[in-house]
């Protein structure tokens, strides 16, 4: 087991010292930069339109929630009706997370820091506050079911782990088993969305129905603090995660 581990490891900084090697030989190309007096910050997380891929979405640190419809040339910030702000940015728009519909890209979720999840289904350009039964919380980290999109959950760095009822607009606080709730990342089982993964202060835990009940497998990790996740989505039960380590990837 222990010279499998050395050789699975081997090949998966072979294999990012080979796309290092690629990206640097193709080179990066700078699509955007800020302009003086834009509020502006590190981007937390990106997404592609499903339908247009030069529509994209942001979730930024300083500018909040912000969209691109020429590939990431120019960006405008949409935060009407997002109500409170940070201090010590910009703007005081501080978006950590965020998901689309699937089925309906227009609606969105975004996660506010210390402030809540708000809802748009124009865009961005309307939000709408759905913090009535979440508690104060920091987002952190928010996945939906593919095909059940009236399932969304939500990981908080401090506040736990909740899964959002959309026809009921009710939170509820799902923890049962989780050693550490200061979530990192969430994976969900792209074959059974029932499955899903949490990386925390205290590794990774899992979940086969729903996030009713969380088991810790940290089995092998080498670090407790793990910051993010992938489940393979053509082979389900192989993941692939980053510990405290950045040099250092653990196969699952």
């Amino acid at each position: 087991m222990k010279l499998k581990s050395i050789l699975v490891s081997s090949l998966l900084i072979l294999f990012c010292m080979s796309m290092l090697s690629v990206a640097q030989a193709s080179g990066w190309e700078l699509v955007f930069e800020t302009q003086r007096g834009m509020p502006s910050g590190w981007f937390n997380q990106l997404i592609v339109h499903p339908k247009d891929p030069n529509t994209l979405f942001a979730a930024t640190e300083g500018a909040g929630f912000i969209v691109s419809n020429d590939g990431g040339k120019t960006w405008t910030p949409k935060n009407q009706g997002i109500t409170t702000a940070e201090e010590g940015t910009v703007s005081g728009y501080q978006a950590r997370c965020m998901v689309l519909v699937p089925s309906n890209p227009e609606s969105a979720y975004v996660g506010m820091a210390a402030f809540g999840v708000f809802k748009t289904t124009d865009g961005g350009n309307t939000w709408k506050d759905i913090n009535s039964t979440l508690e104060d919380t920091f987002t952190k980290a928010m996945v939906m079911h593919p095909k059940d999109t009236n399932t969304l959950y939500l990981g908080t760095d401090g506040g736990g782990m909740y899964r959002y009822d959309v026809s009921k607009d009710e939170w509820l606080e799902v923890v049962s088993g989780l050693k550490n709730t200061y979530i990192k990342d969430i994976a969900m089982d792209p074959d059974d969305p029932k499955l899903l993964y949490v990386t925390t202060d205290n590794g990774i835990s899992k979940t086969a129905n729903g996030a009713d009940k969380w088991t810790l497998i940290s089995n092998g990790v080498t670090s407790r603090t793990v910051y993010c996740i992938e489940v393979d989505p053509k082979k389900s039960q192989n993941s692939l995660c980053r510990n405290r380590d950045w040099r250092t990837f653990q196969d699952y």
